[in-house]
This record gives structure tokens, sequence and C-alpha cells, in this order.
């Protein structure tokens, strides 16, 4: 009988090492838990900003130009042939470091594999001058969702390029 209290004991501490919770405390952190990779921190930083974004814990994304995944409805989605269902790692994490940018998604890419991570169709910016934006890395031969920030995906700089300003012409004397 002893023995049996202490498994029940040890399977419950595992339960809620595995879910991030601190006894008796509550789960819904302000920020990343402490010993996660830097993957893990990004990872927890994205869900942190869907639930903000969604206030929901079920959020369905589907694949739009050039194979961005845009994270688009709260709740399950329809059809199925367009949507995937989204299934959070961390339960209750907040506080997110990324932002939803003002810029929508208008094409470009950041090379052979991988592909724009998007809110609504906007991109979601990994840093406040929003210079590196979110992506996710997509191998035919596995199945992951690696996350990454990449440059701008048009490869511009932060301010447009030159050819791309408005010219100021000046009286000819």
């Amino acid at each position: 009988m002893r023995s049996l209290t202490v498994m029940a004991a040890t399977l419950t501490l595992a339960v809620v090492a595995l879910s991030g919770a601190a006894p008796g405390g509550s789960s819904n952190r302000l920020s990343a838990p402490r010993g996660l990779t830097p993957q893990g921190r990004l990872l927890w930083n994205f869900e942190a900003l869907l639930q903000q974004t969604f206030n929901r814990r079920i959020v369905s994304a589907s694949s739009g130009l050039n194979g961005a995944l845009n994270f688009s409805c709260a709740g399950w989605c329809g059809p199925n042939a367009k949507y995937l269902d989204y299934e959070f790692t961390f339960a209750g994490a907040r506080g997110s470091t990324l932002h939803v940018s003002k810029r929508r998604y208008t094409g470009g890419t950041w090379g052979n594999y991988p592909r724009g991570v998007l809110i609504r169709g906007h991109l979601v910016a990994c840093n406040a001058k929003e210079t590196r934006f979110l992506i996710s890395w997509v191998f035919r031969s596995m199945a992951s969702f690696t996350l990454g920030c990449g440059g701008d995906p048009l490869g511009w700089p932060t301010t447009p390029p030159r050819s791309l300003r408005p010219m100021r012409l000046r009286p000819v004397s």
C-alpha cells in the first residue's frame, strides 16, 4: 500500500513538472520558464502571442502566399482541407517578446526551406525595429514545427531602397 502511495505521489509530481506548473502555484507565467532552450523560448513567446491575440486555447492556421503559415481563426475552423488546428505545447504562456507587425505579408521568401509565420495576414516581428520576423522551417523529410527569426522577406533594409523613395525635384538654374 505504501509503495502505491509513493508511486502515485511520484506520478503527480512528474505530471506537474511536465506541465510547467509549480505545486500550489499558477502556470500562467509572465515570461518563459528558466531552462528552456532558445527554440523553447521562441515557441513560448509565439504561443503567448497567439493566446494574447485570439484569447483562445484553440487556434487554426491555413497556408497562404509562398507557403506562409497564417494563424487567422480562433477555434476549430473549416474546411479541414484548408485549416490546420494548432495544439499548444505550453499551458498558460503569457508575456510574449514578439508582436504582430503592422506590415501585411505581400510576398518574398527567406530561402529554400523557411516560410513565414503570420497572424491574420501580418508578419510576426521578433524585434521592436521590425527587421527580423518569425519563420518556420519546412523539411519534407520530417514533421516538425521549428521556429526561427529571419530578416525581411523582401530583402529590404529598415528603410526602402533609394529607387523606391519619393524623388525630390530641384529647380534647374
